[in-house]
């Protein structure tokens, strides 16, 4: 169970990118753009830090790009500093929207479920480029076979010799197809927790 969402089906975040927290609008600001709602506000940093991570996750996928995710920790490089919590049937404000669209890094009505298909999916896209990146890696290696045996005078034709055509037929553009369909995946879920 995601802490963030507690015991509830569902909550509306905003979640924000601030460094100091005077920034942040006051309780009676939020009462005045979302009049008999509850709001909280959690720290990224705080008792359910480990709620924020997904949504940091794939918050940093859209800014680096689907390739980049695996290679961050989230510990190191935080993109959202709190998130404000609002019941599920909140409606959202423009105006609000205008006076801080400084700070927001995103919108989402989040579930459980839609936090567990986050996760997992964010698993399958660092799995799936940890992969992409480990054959890929193969092909320097066969340059670097090609360096090795003719500083050393290694007779060796296929060390010394790939087909070049074969390597590039094997490794241009590997994974190119799996990572557009995980960019799929994340796009529609994205559309699902988007909160408008």
């Amino acid at each position: 169970m995601n802490g963030l969402i507690g015991n509830t089906d569902s909550a509306k975040f905003i979640f924000v990118a601030i460094e100091d927290e005077s920034q942040l609008p006051s309780k009676g600001m939020m009462k005045e753009y979302f009049p008999n709602h509850q709001m909280n506000i959690y720290k990224a940093w705080g008792y359910f830090s480990n709620s924020f991570e997904s949504i940091e996750s794939y918050i940093k996928i859209t800014y680096d790009g689907i390739d980049s995710h695996g290679r961050w920790s989230p510990n190191k490089s935080r993109c959202i500093s709190h998130a404000i919590r609002l019941n599920s049937t909140c409606p959202s404000n423009s105006f609000f929207a205008l006076q801080y669209s400084h700070l927001v890094v995103a919108y989402y009505h989040l579930s459980h479920a839609l936090m567990n298909e986050l996760s997992d999916l964010l698993k399958v896209i660092e799995e799936t480029n940890s992969l992409i990146d480990s054959v890929i890696s193969c092909k320097e290696k066969l340059t670097q076979g090609i360096d090795t045996v003719s500083k050393h005078q290694l007779p060796d034709l296929k060390m010394s010799d790939p087909s070049m055509q074969s390597i590039s037929q094997l490794f241009d553009g590997y994974g190119d197809g799996a990572r557009q369909e995980l960019s799929r995946r994340l796009n529609d879920w994205h559309s699902r927790a988007i909160w408008t």
